[in-house]
C-alpha cells in the first residue's frame, strides 16, 4: 500500500535515468501500476474532451484518457441539430457516466454532454442578456421550433424580425442559424427566443456608436438604403442621413435617381448633425467650380456648352460640369423674333456662346448666342 501521494503521479519515460539502479526500478513498478489506474480527477458527471480513435457502424470508440478507451453508440453522436461528422482524430465532448462499466469500459455520452453544455450557454445568456445562435428548425403554430445545441427552443413569429403579413420570408428562415436573445426560461417548457431583440439591441449599438464617431465635415462611407422625390436616405450604420438631391452634384439633377442607386455605397461629407437628423452631400468632397468662373470665363470669352433646358424665355446651358449659365430670348438673335427657345435649339444641342456677364456671389452667368455672330447693324 503506497502513503506517499507523489508516488501517485505516473512517472513519464522522460523522468527516467538512461541507466536504472534498483531505486529506479522500483519506480519504472509504480509507473506501471500508476498507468494502469485511471486518473483520479476524471469522475462521473465530469464533460471532459475526447478524441475518437474508431469508428463503427454501430459504434464511436473514444479516448478520454482513462485506462481504457470509452465506446459510444453512433446514434449517441447523431442526433437532431448536434450530428457530426465523424472521423478518426475529431476531438468532441463526452460526459462520463460511469468510469467502469460491466464490461470495464468507461460509459461515456456525447449527447449528454451537448444537452448539458447547451443549458449551461442558454442560462448563461438568459442571466448576462447574451446572445445564442438558434438553428431554424420546424415551422409550428405561432412560430418556430429552434435548436441550440442540444436545447430545443420556440421562437414566435413575432421575435423572429420579419415583418407580419409576409409568409415567404418566414419560410425562408428555415434551416438558417440566427443569433437570438434568451426572452425566457421556463421550467419543464420550451425556452423562449428572440432574433429581433438581437437585431434591435444590435442596431441600437451601431447607431449609438455611428453617432459619436459622426463629425461635421468629416467624410463617411453608407450605403443608399432608399430614394424620395427630394434626394436619398443613406445608411452611415444603423444611421439614416438626408442625401438632399442639390446635394448631390455641383450641376442640376433633376432626379435624384439620375445621380445615385438604391444598394449603391458611397462615400459623403457631413453637412450638419441635429440631434439624429444628418444631413451629408456629395458635391461637397470636391471644389465647387465657381469659384474659379471670375477668372476662366471672363465677358466676352467664347465658350461651348451643352443646353440642358428650356424655359419660354431662354435656354440653360452648361458650359462645365456644376457651371450652367442661361440665354435669354432677347440674345438668341440679331435678326429673327424668337417666340420660344426651341425655335433654335433643342435639350442637348452643342451651342458656342459668349459670355455677357457673370456674377459669382449668386452662381448666375449670362450667355449670348447672337454675339458669336457678326451683328448686322
Amino acid at each position: 500500500m503506497l502513503s506517499d501521494p507523489e508516488k501517485n503521479h505516473p512517472v513519464v519515460p522522460e523522468d527516467l535515468p538512461d541507466k536504472p539502479s534498483e531505486e529506479g526500478l522500483l519506480d519504472e513498478e509504480l509507473s506501471a501500476q500508476a498507468m494502469e489506474m485511471p486518473p483520479a480527477d476524471v469522475l462521473p458527471g465530469d464533460i471532459v474532451r475526447g478524441t475518437i480513435v474508431k469508428v463503427s457502424p454501430e459504434d464511436v470508440i473514444v479516448d478520454v484518457g482513462l485506462k481504457s478507451e470509452g465506446v459510444i453508440p453512433l446514434e449517441d453522436c447523431q442526433f437532431g441539430e448536434a450530428s457530426l461528422n465523424l472521423f478518426v482524430g475529431k476531438e468532441i465532448d463526452v460526459l462520463v457516466v460511469h468510469r467502469e462499466g460491466r464490461e470495464g469500459l468507461p460509459v461515456l455520452s456525447h449527447r449528454k454532454a451537448v444537452e448539458r453544455l447547451s443549458q449551461e450557454a442558454v442560462e448563461k445568456a438568459h442571466q448576462s442578456g447574451g446572445y445564442v445562435k438558434c438553428r431554424i428548425a420546424e415551422k409550428t403554430k405561432g412560430g418556430f421550433k429552434v435548436h441550440v445545441g442540444g436545447v430545443e427552443g420556440f421562437m414566435p413569429f413575432s421575435q423572429t424580425g420579419v415583418r407580419k403579413g409576409n409568409p415567404e420570408a418566414l419560410d425562408a428562415l428555415l434551416g438558417q442559424e440566427l443569433e437570438a436573445k434568451v426572452l425566457e426560461l421556463r421550467p419543464k417548457r420550451d425556452a423562449v427566443f428572440s432574433h429581433r431583440a438581437y437585431v434591435e439591441e444590435t442596431r441600437r449599438r451601431m447607431k449609438e456608436e455611428t453617432l459619436s464617431n459622426l463629425q461635421v465635415g468629416g467624410v463617411v462611407s453608407g450605403k443608399v438604403k432608399r430614394m424620395t422625390s427630394f434626394g436619398a436616405f443613406v445608411d452611415l450604420g444603423g444611421v439614416d442621413a438626408l442625401l438632399h438631391v442639390n446635394d448631390m452634384a455641383w450641376h442640376h439633377v433633376a432626379s435624384p435617381k439620375d445621380a445615385v442607386q438604391v444598394g449603391q455605397q458611397l462615400d459623403v461629407k457631413v453637412l450638419s448633425i441635429e440631434g439624429e437628423k444628418i444631413a451629408v452631400g456629395l458635391k461637397q468632397k470636391t471644389q465647387d467650380p465657381w469659384l474659379a468662373v471670375p477668372k476662366k470665363y471672363r465677358e466676352g470669352t467664347k465658350v461651348r456648352g451643352r443646353v440642358t433646358s428650356l424655359t419660354k424665355y431662354g435656354a440653360f446651358v452648361e458650359i462645365e460640369p456644376g457651371v450652367e449659365g442661361l440665354i435669354h430670348i432677347s440674345e438668341m438673335s440679331w435678326t429673327k423674333h424668337v417666340k420660344h427657345p426651341s425655335e433654335l435649339f433643342q435639350v442637348g444641342d452643342s451651342v458656342l456662346v459668349a459670355v455677357l456677364k457673370v456674377n459669382p456671389e449668386e452662381k448666375r452667368i449670362s450667355l449670348g448666342y447672337k454675339q458669336t455672330m457678326p451683328d448686322p447693324w
